[in-house]
């Protein structure tokens, strides 16, 4: 019996028993199923978390520098300084002083209407005129 044939012959024989010695590609059983497998539900939700757009985009830190990642392209974060911190916050107190004088003159100028409105409807009721509609 020729060498090949013989090898041949054992490989068979093995093969029948279930054993695949001389294989060199032994791949591993395939992980068995989940029981209970996902709901036909639970897809779309599922994809739309792998898929959906993030709010801050991802950042990353290397030597002391930022960078974040913003339309296909790393780019480096402007990193604000303690300066820049402090002028913000004094613009911030001077607009909301602004704000609030601004809210104050308003609110002087709609009483001073409603003095110039009421004086009006008493005249005219003491004159037993009724005053014009506005056009």
């Amino acid at each position: 019996l020729p060498f090949h044939q013989g090898r041949a012959l054992l490989r068979n024989a093995l093969y029948k028993l279930g054993v695949s010695y001389f294989s060199p590609f032994n791949p591993k059983p395939p992980p068995s199923r989940s029981k209970n497998p996902p709901s036909g539900l639970e897809r779309p939700r599922r994809e739309a978390e792998l898929w959906r757009r993030p709010e801050t985009p991802p950042t990353l830190r290397l030597g002391g520098r930022g960078f974040s990642f913003q339309r296909g392209r790393w780019a480096a974060r402007r990193e604000r300084r303690a300066a820049d911190v402090e002028a913000l916050q004094r613009r911030n107190r001077r607009l909301k002083a602004e704000n609030r004088r601004l809210r104050l003159e308003v609110d002087v100028l709609v009483d001073m209407m409603t003095d110039m409105k009421l004086e009006a409807e008493t005249a005219s009721s003491a004159a037993g005129t009724r005053p014009r509609p506005r056009k």
